[in-house]
């Protein structure tokens, strides 16, 4: 019985590291459209709501729950878009950190 298991566990855990790296790169999309957007928070009240498409309102606000959510759960302060604009600027970076975890936990530290 538990032989049957291991390939079956194997091919799980595997797509799950898959999914960990889609993750990290819409989660750095998804800030890079979030420092867009959220540029300064007065331009945003007067007119960066009209101007946003829905795609990229979706991705923004993907990365402002995933900092969210990160942030409750690992007691993690301070201003949300700080943490975007640091994981965003990984977006033309050559060497991406190694997971999404080390990512987030890089930008928790701001």
């Amino acid at each position: 019985m538990m032989q049957r298991c291991i390939p079956v566990l194997f091919f799980l855990m595997s797509s799950l590291c898959v999914m960990a790296d889609t993750n990290r790169t819409v989660l750095i999309e998804g800030c890079a459209e979030a420092v867009q957007i959220y540029a300064n928070q007065q331009e945003y009240k007067t007119g960066a709501a009209m101007m946003t498409s829905l795609s990229e309102a979706l991705r923004a606000g993907y990365c402002k729950g995933v900092l969210d959510e990160y942030g409750r759960s690992h007691y993690c302060g301070g201003d949300w878009l700080k943490r975007a604009q640091l994981i965003a600027h990984h977006k033309d970076a050559e060497r991406l950190p190694p997971s999404t975890e080390d990512l987030l936990s890089e930008a928790c530290r701001l």
